[in-house]
């Protein structure tokens, strides 16, 4: 089947990395993936790796905002992050949980055995990943999105927002 092409008149909204960040909240009683475990704050990507993440909620916020003002965002194309974490995942879920979450790397290896499409996306993100102007989102459209460690506090024990 050919690919359409986007509609060049849309608004596009392109999310980077959307993690069930609720596990990592939940500090071990959330389910694992091949890619990721709450036990231990475990992540298929290196300590050092570059991995831009968005919350569900920013997405919507920017999605919300899109829809309010569809001027000024006509046929924009904005990718969106909210934290570029290589160094805030290792220390900002313990701080913002209270409890201790030890950052340990998942082998591709394993992730790959477990599931070959999430071995292909983690290693992208090793190699490329993304590279979203995280800074640039407010200034220029009017969203601030929340880092890690915003989400954790803001969600609570609840995992409901404040």
């Amino acid at each position: 089947m050919a690919r359409t092409r986007p509609d060049p008149n849309a608004t596009r909204l392109l999310p980077g990395f959307v993690s069930n960040a609720e596990a990592v909240r939940r500090s071990g009683r959330g389910r694992s993936s091949p890619a990721m475990s709450s036990r231990a704050g475990r992540v298929a990507t290196r300590a050092e790796t570059r991995l831009q993440m968005i919350a569900s909620d920013d997405i919507g916020r920017f999605c919300a905002a899109a829809l309010s003002d569809q001027n000024r965002w006509n046929r924009a194309e904005v990718n969106l992050a909210g934290d570029d974490n290589a160094r805030s995942r290792r220390s900002t879920p313990s701080e913002a949980t209270g409890r201790s979450i030890t950052y340990q790397p998942i082998p591709l290896e394993t992730v790959r055995q477990n599931n070959e499409d999430l071995g292909l996306m983690f290693a992208w993100f090793e190699t490329t990943g993304f590279a979203v102007d995280i800074a640039g989102l407010n200034p220029r459209w009017g969203v601030s999105p929340w880092n890690l460690g915003k989400w954790l506090k803001r969600r609570g024990s609840t995992g409901t927002t404040s």
